[in-house]
């Protein structure tokens, strides 16, 4: 009986995620999980990767070792990158976001931006300042 393997797969801009079904005991399996991926992204997969790091994936057996982990396909020169430092507008159509947390304490507000900068302002006499947005898009 062949044994099915549901693997976690992503494209490069990590904004879609999906699973795919390989059989565990194929000899293709690094093609198949790509061929898979590929179909369901409509994409031309050309590789395989761990999401979290980059290790090209080469052996079905790392496949079933990792099996557990998300993997990235590649595109025909594209490279993996970190999380940390996202695709670029040149080669993706990935857009970052800056949100800022806002927490109210009576008249002052404090902001939070997501890489850790804080600053606070008194609106005790600017209630219209209270209601404005507080989130950025940055391209």
């Amino acid at each position: 009986m062949a044994m099915i393997l549901p693997i976690k797969v992503c494209i490069r801009d990590r904004l879609r995620r999906l699973a795919v079904i390989v059989q565990e005991n194929s000899t293709t399996l690094v093609r198949d999980v790509i061929s898979a991926a590929s179909a369901k992204f409509k994409i031309d997969g050309k590789s395989l990767v761990l999401e979290e790091d980059g290790v090209d994936l080469d052996n079905d057996l790392l496949v079933i070792e990792w099996k557990n982990k998300l993997f990235m396909v590649l595109q025909e020169n594209e490279n993996w990158s970190p999380i940390n430092n996202p695709p670029t507008e040149s080669n993706s159509s990935f857009q970052e976001n800056k949100s800022l947390n806002v927490e109210t304490d009576c008249s002052k507000k404090k902001c939070t931006t997501s890489d850790g900068k804080t600053s606070e302002s008194d609106t005790s006499d600017a209630p219209e300042q209270k209601r404005s947005k507080m989130s950025q898009t940055t391209d």
